[in-house]
């Protein structure tokens, strides 16, 4: 198994590792309202499907979507799937494709806010939408429905209650039944996805109590029988955004989710993931001072992982949109925007290895979409790739003292940083003008724990991780 180096830290840093890659951005839809939430679809062709939902100025009233995207030079096709006069759709949909790629949706729907939420299910026929109610919800539920179209093409909808999680199917003979996957105090918020044998397998957060703590666990069925274990309970408290999960090509699962430690006021973005034996977990970075809101995950042919994400400062209304990916050896992050407060964001993969990104732009009330490209230059707002460099740490591991060195391609500003874990500054051991050619630093003293060191010269910025024994 490769170790994942990880970028921590509160300051935020634009960097990228290719100058032909470049960002993309277009609005699909102006509100003039309440954005809610998204998810896209990719069908092998390279055709965007999105559903998504928005509320008007004057509430009640809400609105299903439905857009389809054929390919890069046509517009959106725009479409309405659910309204009802007054009624209110929940502020939840989750979307997958069938074998003739037509999309299935499940979403929740309430009445004139009578709080009691329904779960639906929509199911595009190839020439019009059928819905149908689902089940409702007894006691109050935790956000969240995830749908998963298996081999058969016989949808699995998942959805969270208070006391369970449940999931309902339908194998086209006998009508929709409903079994109950995991009990317990309350869950909340639920992905759902297939691997590479056809297998399901869903990943939701489970609060233990009124006062916590709350898992994250995964349950897996391998064609006869369900399998449940916990991916994460390190004194979590997971926020209240979303959870999302992918596989890799080799049928592992992938997770990310925002969680703040129980010791520290911070808010923490996770990767959490199995490797055939452990469940592991990268922490991706940490906010004292803000949020990591909405994380969606997709893995593309070469099974690097791909995170879309927003950060939001506290008390503020502006947001960042990121993207991270480990496509190197190191967790390369990406400002695609910074004048946006996303919401509700997904992440999927075209068939030329390239993300996608659709999210709600609370601030300008408009879904949009942006993607990369392998173009044949550096866009405006992209950075180009430099040959300064960082070297890993001679020894590693090392019982206290470790040298690095690193390169400086063209002479400037420079600075090396070590830090803790935990994402705690340990030392700045260099900063300021520094002459082309290669530097050195030293650390000593360090007690038993792993530690990463940071690099940063104009637009590039590189980590390396130490092992102390």
């Amino acid at each position: 198994m490769k170790f994942k180096l990880v970028l921590l830290g509160t300051v935020l840093s634009i960097f990228s590792v290719s100058n032909a890659l470049e960002w993309h951005t277009e609005e699909i839809l102006d509100h003039s309202g309440i954005g809610s939430d998204v998810d896209l679809e990719i069908d092998q062709a390279g055709q965007l499907h999105l559903c998504f939902q928005y509320m008007h100025n004057i509430i009640p009233g809400s609105d299903l979507y439905y857009g389809l995207k054929p390919d890069d030079t046509s517009n959106w096709e725009i479409s309405q799937v659910d309204v009802d006069n007054y009624d209110f759709l929940g502020d939840d949909c989750d979307m997958d494709l069938d074998s003739n790629e037509n999309p299935r949706i499940s979403y929740l729907y309430e009445i004139d806010f009578e709080y009691t939420p329904y779960v639906k299910y929509a199911v595009f026929n190839g020439t019009s939408w059928v819905k149908e109610q689902i089940t409702s919800y007894p006691h109050w539920a935790g956000p969240g429905t995830a749908i998963v179209i298996d081999n058969n093409d016989n949808p699995h909808i998942f959805y969270p209650k208070y006391q369970a999680l449940e999931y309902q199917t339908n194998d086209g003979t006998d009508g929709w039944s409903t079994e109950i996957l995991d009990t317990g105090y309350m869950f909340k918020s639920v992905s759902a996805d297939k691997d590479i044998s056809g297998n399901i397998g869903v990943a939701y957060f489970y609060i233990h109590s009124e006062s916590g703590p709350t898992d994250l666990k995964y349950a897996y069925h391998d064609g006869s029988t369900w399998t449940i274990e916990t991916a994460f309970n390190d004194n979590s408290c997971v926020s209240t955004w979303q959870l999302d999960m992918a596989y890799d090509q080799s049928g592992h699962p992938h997770i990310t989710y925002v969680a703040t430690a129980g010791t520290d006021d911070n808010s923490q973005l996770h990767h959490t993931w199995f490797d055939g034996s452990n469940w592991n977990t990268d922490n991706l970075g940490y906010v004292p001072t803000g949020n990591y809101t909405f994380p969606s995950i997709a893995i593309d042919n070469n099974d690097a992982v791909h995170i879309a994400y927003g950060l939001r400062p506290t008390n503020s209304g502006d947001g960042v949109l990121h993207h991270v990916s480990d496509e190197s050896d190191t967790w390369v992050d990406v400002i695609i925007s910074d004048d946006v407060n996303c919401w509700n964001t997904t992440i999927e993969i075209d068939p030329d290895n390239q993300p996608h990104i659709v999210y709600y732009n609370s601030s300008g009330g408009k879904t949009t979409h942006t993607w990369r490209t392998d173009g044949s230059g550096v866009a405006d707002d992209s950075f180009a790739f430099s040959e300064s460099s960082l070297q890993s740490p001679i020894p590693n591991p090392s019982s206290g003292f470790s040298s690095i060195q690193f390169t400086v391609n063209t002479g400037g500003a420079a600075r090396l940083e070590l830090f803790d874990i935990s994402g705690r500054l340990v030392d700045v051991l260099a900063e300021g003008f520094h002459h082309t050619g290669q530097h050195q630093a030293e650390v000593s003293n360090l007690t038993p724990g792993v530690y990463l060191f940071r690099f940063s010269t104009g637009n590039i910025v590189e980590t390396r991780k130490l092992v102390v024994l």
